[in-house]
């Protein structure tokens, strides 16, 4: 039985079964040990990370979703654009971003307009004003970064456009009467004149007459 041990093996009643040494259990168990502490940790860090890299995308997101609110309210609709179009990157279209870039891409415009009025302000245009404001975002939604600016703009447009119709209105009448008197001169001194024809004819008539008499009397 001792050889048979040493050769390990022992006899059981079931047969020959191996024999395994104390220190070898030990190992196997501190390794399999090992092998779960490392694998869990490893789960636990790659749930960690994806929580982590989760949190980061959101936090990118809302700080974008700040930076497009911030560029609105201050008119800088470009910059808007700009960040709306890397936000639809990360995280994909919806509605939101697409009201943002519409209501980014509309004022854009309606700035362009108002920068324009303002140059054919400057140049007296009142016309070509009221035709860039007029029924225009700029003049329409208070949400506008120029909306006062622009309403005011409008508004003195309409009063200066007023001012030139009246004017030319006045001027008109003006040139209406003025061709009315004209008018008036020339019958009265078409009528003057031929009073004078007619008085002086019967003027030679009577010194004809006269003439006539006379010679009849010699």
């Amino acid at each position: 039985p001792n050889a048979r041990m040493r050769l390990g093996v022992c006899i059981c009643p079931h047969g020959y079964v191996p024999h395994v040494p104390l220190w070898h259990i030990i190992e196997i168990m501190t390794r399999n040990m090992i092998i779960s502490i490392v694998a869990g940790f490893v789960i636990t860090f790659g749930i960690a990370a994806v929580g982590v890299q989760a949190l980061l995308g959101e936090y990118a997101a809302q700080t974008m979703r700040k930076n497009i609110e911030t560029a609105l309210t201050n008119g800088d609709y470009a910059a808007a654009l700009g960040y709306l179009t890397d936000l639809e990157a990360d995280v994909g279209a919806d509605t939101e971003i697409e009201a943002q870039r519409t209501l980014a891409a509309t004022f854009l415009v309606a700035t362009a307009n108002y920068e324009k009025a303002k140059v054919a302000a400057d140049n007296g245009e009142w016309f070509d004003v009221r035709a860039l404001l007029r029924d225009s975002d700029a003049v329409q939604n208070e949400s506008f970064i120029y909306y006062h600016e622009a309403v005011t703009l409008l508004a003195f447009a309409e009063e200066r456009i007023l001012a030139l119709k009246n004017s030319n209105a006045a001027e008109i009448a003006g040139l209406t009467e003025s061709t009315v008197q004209e008018k008036k001169r020339s019958t009265s001194l078409q009528s003057e004149l031929q009073a004078t024809i007619k008085q002086k004819d019967e003027t030679a008539h009577v010194l004809n007459s006269t003439k006539e008499m006379l010679e009849k009397s010699k």
